[in-house]
């Protein structure tokens, strides 16, 4: 007797391995691209804060005076006080333009710090206790926000 050779049928064609592999590749690369963007990002991104918070005056005469430092250990992650930045308080309407007064320097490189003081228009609403919460958004885009307190 004869034996006659069946065909096997239904199994997966080799396209579909090598698109399934191609797949595959392609996936694990998007996912390390946005992982190293993702970390070169947060990296080079500068970090600020603000010390040193004080206020005087009341109303709409006044004056805000504060130390800001630049705590970022990137290189290249520079913060610029120069030009007009934005400037929020309690009891402001909205965000105010204004115009920073920075000593020594208007740039400030990972570790450096500034003393600066600012005057603006809007009337100011501190706490009972004399603490006026503010943010401020630099130049760039970064935000900090702090709580001064009267002297």
């Amino acid at each position: 007797m004869r034996v006659v050779a069946m065909r096997r049928f239904g199994g997966i064609p080799p396209i579909v391995t090598v698109l399934i592999t191609i797949a595959a590749v392609v996936a694990a690369s998007l996912v390390a691209w946005f992982m190293f963007m993702s970390t070169r990002t947060a990296t080079q991104t500068p970090i600020v804060e603000v010390t040193n918070a004080v206020y005087l005056g009341s109303g709409s005469s006044w004056r805000l005076s504060f130390t800001i430092r630049n705590i970022s250990g990137a290189t290249g992650s520079t913060v610029s006080l120069g030009g007009t930045v934005q400037l929020f308080c309690d009891g402001f309407s909205g965000w105010t333009g204004v115009t920073l007064s920075c000593s020594p320097s208007t740039t400030l490189a990972p570790g450096q710090s500034a003393s600066c003081s600012v005057t603006a228009a809007q009337t100011i609403a501190p706490s009972s206790d004399g603490r006026l919460g503010c943010q401020l958004q630099l130049s760039d885009g970064t935000v900090v926000g702090f709580t001064a307190t009267r002297p």
